[in-house]
């Protein structure tokens, strides 16, 4: 059963699979739900749900992958193949992870720091040929401030000996001042020696010229922090939502991936500047966010930057001395993480989403073997590409990965000028927890399945006669996983990453908050003048509708729906039915029947 509300109507094609061809490369097409395609190269190996981050071990020899999602997985790869070495189960019980990941490297003893997310823990393991070994936990408890929140530890660095660990603490909320923090830890004594606030929801972190830098998903900005002072010491602006960061070789260029708005930010660590922005959006989308770069690494000489572009199912590829984007590498679904191998011959690239749809109860429950709800059957992916030969057809990949994308087509429409055929007004009806044939199987056109019909005309007569009398749309997919991303998907035509990363995190019980619908750990955070870290670069719906001088009515879309003011969500609301936006604000029926699952539509 999906929790609360997910996605019915949404962008989609028909299934269909094929191989298309340009001038001397052949392409294996493959469908998402989301109306694009993906054409994915290299070797696959399976790592578990939505791997987020990967990194490589001093050596060169292999690459570690983490997890957030229901199937979560310490994974090593040996870099040169692609191939599993060994792996660790994170799953029962309370135990997670969640995104961090650092290497030290102490004499002979290669050390691996990895973070535990919502249990306030970092693990220490040993590397050696293959195989991690756990040597400690360090323990990062949260205050005990009222708010019964974690740090959920994200983003790790260590000082040049491996003695210290810096953890970003990424749990946000009113009880620390809305702030993200780092803590400071010393790693043999597993005492905390310090923390030091930072902006909100921070993630990534990096060290470089006794500094600490922190991205702050929600603030737009890098914070600088001088660890051993305990104070901040600059902040710089970068673009919209940055996420991943990345050190040059001689940790001179820090590059800060900007999700919302499609660039990288070159940052030089001396002077705290940035020194140049690069837009990894394709031209033909311009003015229109939803790309997401996420994690970058440089080639061994450090001229060239490849960058997961998750939206865009592909990697970019930028010439850093001319500063200019050079073309696309296609990806899976959703690629979150890419690590260049140390001789330069090889990018692994990490596909959160895997590389096919799956197909829930493709086969009669009864014989299934594993749980096929929808949001636990993604399998992710870690693809192994030989450079060369990618880079040696650049041209070739970055014209499938525009059409992969429907880039033609949209440029198309964007030149031509909407003619409003007559309509005066929209009504935008949204449900949810069904499929087509649950409830539409019974129909006698489109393409139909009556053996999965549940809920057939008597007991559906409203949405039947709709169909009849408009339109019926029987090849329509869904491009969200549960309700969280989904109602997104519904009212923004995205989620950006903060919302696809941490949805999976809530629904498997692991420790966030549902902050997805306006609130922020309870918080309405675009009411009360804050920027929500959940909202999309580009807006919703009723902006849009405002910024054209429209009007607007809804009913019951991100409202608060608990007059006892129970749910974590959105206690802070101190009402029922009270929107969680500022667009909503005076538009919005509060007499509509809230959320009630024991009222029957």
């Amino acid at each position: 059963m999906i929790r609360r509300r997910s996605l019915l109507v949404a962008l989609g094609i028909a299934a269909t699979v094929a191989a298309i061809g340009t001038v001397g490369v052949q392409f294996a097409l493959r469908p998402l739900v989301t109306g694009k395609w993906i054409t994915p190269e290299g070797q696959q190996q399976p790592v578990g749900s939505f791997p987020t981050n990967m990194v490589l071990s001093p050596d060169g020899k292999y690459v570690v992958v983490t997890n957030t999602s229901f199937r979560e997985y310490l994974t090593v790869l040996d870099a040169d193949t692609g191939q599993t070495v060994s792996r660790i189960d994170f799953n029962g019980g309370k135990k997670a992870l969640y995104y961090g990941l650092a290497f030290a490297q102490q004499g002979d003893e290669t050390r691996l720091f990895v973070s535990r997310g919502s249990e306030d823990l970092i693990s220490l393991y040993r590397l050696a040929d293959g195989k991690l070994t756990l040597v400690k936990d360090l323990h990062n408890p949260a205050p005990e401030d009222g708010s019964k929140l974690p740090h959920h530890v994200a983003g790790l660095a260590t000082n040049a000996d491996g003695s210290v660990l810096y953890a970003v603490n990424n749990q946000t909320h009113e009880k620390n001042d809305f702030r993200g923090s780092v803590s400071v830890i010393d790693v043999d004594s597993d005492k905390v020696l310090r923390k030091i606030p930072v902006d909100g929801f921070p993630l990534a972190i990096a060290a470089a010229q006794n500094k600490l830098f922190v991205t702050s998903e929600r603030d737009g900005l890098v914070t600088v922090v001088d660890p051993q002072a305990g104070t901040v010491v600059g902040k710089i602006e970068t673009g919209a939502t940055p996420a991943y960061l990345k050190l040059s070789k001689d940790g001179g260029k820090l590059y800060c991936a900007n999700s919302g708005s499609d660039t990288v930010s070159e940052i030089d660590t001396t002077t705290l500047k940035v020194d140049r922005t690069i837009l990894l959006r394709p031209a033909a989308f311009r003015g229109l966010p939803g790309s997401t770069p996420l994690g970058t690494d440089l080639t061994p000489d450090g001229k060239r930057l490849f960058v997961a572009m998750a939206d865009l199912n592909a990697v970019a590829v930028v010439d850093l001395p001319k500063g200019e984007l050079e073309g696309y590498l296609p990806a899976g679904w959703y690629p979150t993480s890419v690590v260049v191998s140390q001789n330069g011959d090889r990018l692994l690239v990490a596909n959160a989403k895997g590389t096919k749809v799956r197909n829930p109860n493709g086969t009669p429950v009864r014989k299934l073997t594993r749980n096929q709800y929808g949001a636990s059957i993604l399998e992710g992916t870690v693809a192994s590409l030989d450079l060369s030969q990618e880079l040696g057809v650049l041209e070739d990949h970055t014209e499938q990965v525009l059409k992969n994308n429907r880039a033609d087509g949209y440029a198309e429409a964007s030149a031509k000028a909407f003619k409003n055929p007559g309509i005066e007004h929209v009504v935008y009806i949204v449900k949810e927890n069904r499929t087509y044939d649950q409830v539409l199987g019974d129909m006698n056109k489109g393409n139909r399945d009556p053996s999965l019909c549940l809920f057939p005309r008597e007991v559906t007569p409203n949405q039947h006669a709709l169909a009849e009398r408009f339109a019926l749309l029987d090849n329509f997919y869904v491009c969200a996983e549960v309700s969280a991303d989904g109602w997104n998907w519904s009212t923004a035509g995205i989620a950006n990453e903060y919302t696809q990363r941490n949805t999976f995190v809530n629904y498997s019980n692991r420790g966030r908050n549902y902050d997805f619908e306006g609130t922020n750990n309870g918080f309405p955070a675009s009411v009360k003048g804050k920027r929500d870290v959940a909202e999309p670069e580009g807006g919703y719906l009723w902006d849009a509708v405002a910024k054209k001088g429209m009007a607007l009515r809804n009913y019951g879309m991100f409202v608060a729906f608990d007059p006892d003011n129970e749910r974590p969500e959105t206690r802070e609301m101190k009402g029922d039915g009270i929107p969680t936006k500022p667009a909503l604000q005076g538009t919005t029926a509060d007499d509509f029947r809230r959320y009630d699952t024991s009222y029957a539509d």
